[in-house]
Protein backbone atom coordinates (compact mmCIF):
# COMPACT_ATOMS: atom_id res chain seq x y z
CA UNK A 1 0.00 0.00 0.00
CA UNK A 2 1.65 3.70 -0.83
CA UNK A 3 1.71 5.65 1.56
CA UNK A 4 2.09 9.14 -0.27
CA UNK A 5 1.82 12.09 1.42
CA UNK A 6 -0.78 11.48 4.07
CA UNK A 7 0.58 11.29 7.68
CA UNK A 8 -0.84 7.67 9.32
CA UNK A 9 -1.06 7.43 13.02
CA UNK A 10 1.30 5.87 15.15
CA UNK A 11 -0.19 1.89 15.93
CA UNK A 12 -0.51 3.25 19.52
CA UNK A 13 -2.52 5.96 18.90
CA UNK A 14 -4.69 4.17 16.64
CA UNK A 15 -5.36 1.36 19.21
CA UNK A 16 -6.11 3.79 21.91
CA UNK A 17 -8.71 5.42 19.32
CA UNK A 18 -10.06 1.63 18.61
CA UNK A 19 -10.13 1.04 22.82
CA UNK A 20 -11.71 4.19 23.33
CA UNK A 21 -14.47 3.50 20.37
CA UNK A 22 -15.20 0.12 21.62
CA UNK A 23 -16.23 1.20 24.77
CA UNK A 24 -19.86 2.07 22.69
CA UNK A 25 -19.74 -2.09 22.82
CA UNK A 26 -19.37 -2.53 26.33
CA UNK A 27 -22.67 -1.09 27.24
CA UNK A 28 -25.58 -2.99 26.35
CA UNK A 29 -28.53 0.32 26.21
CA UNK A 30 -25.82 1.59 23.39
CA UNK A 31 -25.60 -1.67 21.78
CA UNK A 32 -29.70 -1.46 21.99
CA UNK A 33 -29.21 1.46 20.46
CA UNK A 34 -26.88 0.92 17.57
CA UNK A 35 -29.22 -1.88 16.52
CA UNK A 36 -32.29 -0.03 16.22
CA UNK A 37 -30.20 3.02 14.21
CA UNK A 38 -29.41 0.08 11.69
CA UNK A 39 -32.72 0.44 10.31
CA UNK A 40 -32.06 4.03 9.49
CA UNK A 41 -32.00 7.49 10.96
CA UNK A 42 -34.34 7.71 14.34
CA UNK A 43 -35.48 10.80 16.72
CA UNK A 44 -34.29 10.50 19.87
CA UNK A 45 -37.83 10.47 21.45
CA UNK A 46 -38.82 7.39 18.96
CA UNK A 47 -35.55 5.86 20.70
CA UNK A 48 -36.23 6.40 23.40
CA UNK A 49 -39.50 4.84 23.28
CA UNK A 50 -38.51 1.92 21.39
CA UNK A 51 -36.42 0.70 23.95
CA UNK A 52 -38.72 1.51 27.08
CA UNK A 53 -35.89 3.94 27.99
CA UNK A 54 -35.82 8.02 29.44
CA UNK A 55 -35.55 10.36 26.88
CA UNK A 56 -31.96 11.56 29.25
CA UNK A 57 -30.51 8.36 29.35
CA UNK A 58 -30.75 7.75 25.73
CA UNK A 59 -29.21 11.70 24.93
CA UNK A 60 -26.72 10.78 27.01
CA UNK A 61 -25.89 7.05 25.02
CA UNK A 62 -26.46 9.47 21.96
CA UNK A 63 -23.90 11.85 23.00
CA UNK A 64 -21.24 9.10 24.30
CA UNK A 65 -21.54 7.69 20.47
CA UNK A 66 -21.78 11.02 18.65
CA UNK A 67 -18.30 11.98 20.77
CA UNK A 68 -16.65 8.26 19.29
CA UNK A 69 -17.89 9.26 16.00
CA UNK A 70 -20.53 6.49 15.63
CA UNK A 71 -23.57 8.17 15.17
CA UNK A 72 -24.42 11.56 13.81
CA UNK A 73 -26.86 14.04 14.51
CA UNK A 74 -29.09 16.67 12.56
CA UNK A 75 -31.50 18.98 13.67
CA UNK A 76 -34.82 19.89 12.03
CA UNK A 77 -36.79 22.36 13.97
CA UNK A 78 -37.08 21.07 17.60
CA UNK A 79 -35.93 17.24 16.51
CA UNK A 80 -33.06 15.59 16.93
CA UNK A 81 -32.00 13.17 14.45
CA UNK A 82 -29.59 10.53 14.47
CA UNK A 83 -28.09 7.87 12.23
CA UNK A 84 -24.90 5.68 12.13
CA UNK A 85 -21.83 7.27 10.98
CA UNK A 86 -20.60 3.92 9.36
CA UNK A 87 -22.22 0.51 8.47
CA UNK A 88 -18.65 -1.22 9.59
CA UNK A 89 -19.54 -0.13 12.82
CA UNK A 90 -23.00 -2.12 12.80
CA UNK A 91 -21.27 -5.07 10.98
CA UNK A 92 -18.20 -5.32 13.75
CA UNK A 93 -21.20 -5.26 16.15
CA UNK A 94 -23.21 -8.04 14.53
CA UNK A 95 -19.81 -10.34 14.27
CA UNK A 96 -19.44 -9.93 17.86
CA UNK A 97 -22.68 -11.48 18.67
CA UNK A 98 -22.34 -14.23 15.97
CA UNK A 99 -18.80 -15.35 17.53
CA UNK A 100 -20.36 -14.87 21.42
CA UNK A 101 -23.82 -17.25 20.00
CA UNK A 102 -20.68 -19.84 18.36
CA UNK A 103 -18.93 -20.05 21.00
CA UNK A 104 -22.06 -20.24 23.60
CA UNK A 105 -23.43 -23.60 20.69
CA UNK A 106 -19.64 -25.40 21.29
CA UNK A 107 -19.67 -25.09 25.23
CA UNK A 108 -23.28 -25.29 25.92
CA UNK A 109 -22.94 -21.82 28.49
CA UNK A 110 -22.38 -17.84 28.71
CA UNK A 111 -19.13 -16.41 29.31
CA UNK A 112 -18.57 -15.69 33.24
CA UNK A 113 -19.88 -12.28 34.28
CA UNK A 114 -23.35 -12.59 31.56
CA UNK A 115 -26.51 -13.25 32.61
CA UNK A 116 -30.27 -13.73 30.59
CA UNK A 117 -30.30 -10.30 31.04
CA UNK A 118 -27.37 -8.85 29.28
CA UNK A 119 -28.75 -10.79 25.84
Amino acid sequence: MKHGKRKRLAAPDLFAMQARFCGIFANPARLRILTLLAEGEKRVGDIARELGMSLSTVSQHLQTMKDRRAVRQRREGQNVYYRITNEKFLEASALIREAILEEIRKTGRRAEGTSAADR
